[in-house]
């Protein structure tokens, strides 16, 4: 309720400020109606379309105590939409918008970062040393099998590109009854067809994109709950 008074009251304030710039209150009137239905932001972003007035772009660091720093910057819609895209692929909606910036900051030192003399290709990456581990896997690459001690879950990245654009970048899962697909586009992992831990193979064939709760619960039907609840208990 306190939204819509403030909206009405901008979009008010607003048929004033530009009356000098109408040729009748019909405009004033026009303008508080074509608004009725916008949130207090898109409301802001509307005027100043039609006001022609771009704002002073702000960038400023304050720190606040020795180990934190206050960052103030204006950004444009284009960068709020990759926000709201690294999150879903992150599967958290609320993930904070410094770990976005480490994320990416990290990655662009990564690619752009010469690499040191000596090294051989590939030594020292994350994609060098591959460990093989027994248990389950719960670092989103399938969130829930059980691994044999002799084979490496490692699934290659073109593996995973084929898969993720196959499933056009929203979960596979398909319900059994409805026929319908769940389409989520929230941390997407990597689930097996064919359980890794009975033999299934690292492949796009055997490979499908799954939201966390259906990977989850495709572990449960494969393993049971009382196995797979031991794992999630500790995953959480």
């Amino acid at each position: 309720m306190i939204d819509e008074v403030t909206s009405f009251c901008c979009r008010f304030q607003a048929s004033i400020f530009l009356g000098d710039r109408s040729s009748s209150s019909v405009r004033r009137s026009s303008l508080v109606l074509e608004t009725a239905n916008q949130t207090t932001g898109a409301l802001g972003r509307y005027l100043l379309g039609i006001a022609q007035v771009e704002p002073p772009k702000v960038e400023r660091a304050k720190i606040i105590s020795a180990e934190l720093t206050r960052l103030t910057i204006d950004v444009e819609e284009e960068f709020m939409a990759l926000v709201r895209r690294v999150r879903e692929l992150r599967g958290n909606p609320a993930l904070a918008l410094s770990e976005v910036f480490r994320h990416a900051m990290k990655e662009e030192i990564r690619k752009r970062e010469p690499k040191a003399a000596g090294k051989s290709k590939g030594e020292g990456s994350a994609e060098a040393v591959r460990p093989i581990e027994s248990g389950l896997n719960q670092s989103g690459s399938s969130g829930a099998e059980l691994l044999s001690p002799k084979r490496s879950r490692y699934i290659p990245s073109n593996v995973r590109r084929m898969t993720h654009a196959r499933a056009k970048g929203v979960c596979e899962y398909v319900h059994p009854s409805s026929g319908k697909r769940c389409g989520s586009r929230f941390g997407l992992q990597m689930e097996h067809v064919i359980p890794f831990a009975k033999g299934g193979e690292n492949t796009a064939e055997n490979l499908q994109a799954y939201c966390p709760a259906h990977n989850r619960s495709s572990a449960v039907i494969a393993y049971g709950a009382k196995k797979m609840n031991g794992f999630f208990r500790g995953a959480d």
